[in-house]
């Protein structure tokens, strides 16, 4: 796996994944759960490709059996973090998996040139 960046932005949306924050637009703050963010983590980490369920469970919750529900209401409430109303950042897969699609010029460094 890639290093990951430290800070970039998703759908207006800075993710700083070095602090574990959300920062919006206007400079307020989105607030996501700890599993939440360990799940964007790890999508960001694997962008642009289907991640399983199962591989998600594995990578977030170590093993510890839980239900398909506790990681819907992870992608519920990153997608409501990131304004993704349409679900067009982070689509699901049906019975599948899920899929963050950060293209360029969705996911820059703040700042940065494009």
């Amino acid at each position: 796996m890639d290093a990951l960046p430290g800070n970039l932005v998703i759908n207006g949306i800075e993710v700083d994944l070095e602090g574990d924050t959300l920062r919006r637009p206007d400079g307020s703050m989105a607030l996501l759960r700890p599993r939440s963010f360990a799940t964007l983590r790890y999508l960001v980490a694997n962008a642009n490709r289907l991640v399983s369920k199962a591989e998600l469970h594995e990578a977030v919750w170590f093993g510890v059996a839980v239900t398909d529900d506790s990681l819907v209401q992870c992608i519920h409430a990153i997608r409501r973090a990131l304004g993704d109303d349409d679900r067009s950042v982070l689509q699901t897969v049906s019975r599948r998996g899920y899929r963050l699609n950060l293209p360029e010029d969705r996911a820059t460094a703040p700042g940065g040139s494009s």
